[in-house]
């Protein structure tokens, strides 16, 4: 430690720097959640701090399953688990370029209209938020969205991007799945 730091001034910048990424991850939450639930479209931000990448999205639930309810017995049931299993994999929903060393370090996706429990005006969106490690996030150029292949049903993801960089907003379709991070 330089002899001109003292611990608490460590703790208090560190602290400091914690809270503005909580206050710009929560910033990016609350804009891609004001959007229009509009069917086939994804919302998806992404917030970039440090070694740490925040990914949350939110799609309706018709985009990824055809129906707005809770599944019925049988296949949809079956389908239903195999969605939310396969989103719970952060791999299955985003590729960052493979020179930054992003690895997933948590995952959590919530799913009221699965558990039967219908959002106002018979709307029901799935939400998911993933956390990365970045070895190199200095080298984080670009990512691949992978959600494309879970559902035939999404039409375009829009992507919000904010970190050291800059902000940034792209559209994302079948045939163009890539966003670039940065300049």
């Amino acid at each position: 430690m330089h002899p001109s730091l003292s611990t608490a001034h460590l703790l208090n910048r560190t602290a400091r720097q914690a809270g503005a990424c909580l206050g710009l991850v929560a910033g990016l939450y609350a804009s891609a959640w004001a959007g229009p639930h509009e069917h086939g479209v994804v919302h998806m931000t992404v917030a970039i701090e440090g070694t740490i990448v925040q990914l949350a999205l939110r799609a309706p639930q018709e985009s990824l399953l055809g129906y707005e309810r809770a599944p019925r017995e049988g296949t949809e049931k079956q389908q239903a688990d195999k969605l939310i299993e396969q989103m719970r994999v952060a791999e299955s929903v985003i590729e960052w370029n493979a020179q930054a060393q992003c690895k997933a370090t948590s995952a959590s996706v919530n799913a009221p209209g699965l558990q039967g429990k219908a959002q106002a005006g018979g709307h029901v969106d799935i939400e998911a938020q993933y956390r990365f490690e970045c070895g190199q996030v200095a080298q984080l150029r670009s990512a691949k969205v992978s959600l494309f292949e879970l559902s035939r049903r999404i039409s375009r993801v829009q992507v919000q991007v904010a970190g050291p960089q800059g902000q940034s907003q792209s559209t994302l379709r079948r045939n163009r799945r890539e966003f670039q991070i940065g300049k």
